[in-house]
């Protein structure tokens, strides 16, 4: 009798963790998943998950290239290194969820080459739909001229591509964006989003001055 009940009493035992470990390899994978949770649901509550994991990515002890920059980090391979689902989180941004558009800028430092440009020719795309909403997170994630010139000078390719005027076009049109932007905290960033579209607008219309090269 008292080893039936120890018997059962095991049996109870390995039921609960199993179904316990079950539950854990769940949760764990929701976590290791979050990116694709976000763009499933993009609310706040995965907001902040996929925030903390970035600035972790950006700040915990992770190898770096001979510039500094972070490789593999969990941002990196959970997102970035996955390209379909990179590609959909592009879409959100485009479609300006506002979570999605914060979190670009957060995680462009661990972005490079065709990864960045495709990152930031979305980003850009807001600045004539919201030009102030794009002026508060420039002012909150992007503080030097150098990343800050290259979102706002790259166009969506299928745009631009052999077609000089749809660039300066494209460049008039975010010059004016950002010329409707009064507010007084934002206007130094204003204006030097300005003055680097300011500047390409010039060489690209000197650039196409230019008489074609003769044999």
């Amino acid at each position: 009798m008292e080893v039936t009940m120890v018997l059962k009493m095991l049996l109870k035992i390995v039921a609960f963790l199993i179904i316990y470990l079950i539950v854990q390899d769940n949760l764990l994978s929701a976590e290791d998943n979050i990116w694709r949770t976000f763009i499933k649901q993009p609310n706040e509550q995965y907001y902040e998950l996929c925030s903390r994991q970035i600035y972790e990515s950006l700040h915990c002890d992770y190898k770096e290239n001979i510039y500094g920059e972070k490789l593999d980090t969990p941002t990196q391979q959970q997102l970035i290194q996955d390209s379909p689902l990179y590609g959909q989180f592009l879409e959100l941004v485009e479609s300006m969820n506002r979570f999605a558009v914060e979190l670009a800028f957060q995680l462009y430092p661990l972005t490079d080459g065709g990864d960045q440009g495709d990152l930031f020719r979305s980003i850009g795309i807001i600045i004539k739909r919201d030009p102030e909403f794009f002026l508060h997170l420039v002012r909150k994630y992007c503080t030097s001229n150098g990343p800050l010139k290259r979102l706002v000078i790259m166009f969506p390719l299928e745009q631009v591509v052999d077609n000089m005027e749809a660039r300066i076009q494209e460049t008039e049109d975010r010059i004016k964006a950002f010329k409707q932007v009064n507010v007084t905290e934002l206007l130094e960033g204003r204006d030097r989003c300005i003055s680097i579209l300011s500047k390409y607008l010039l060489d690209i219309k000197k650039s196409n001055e230019m008489p074609p090269e003769t044999e």
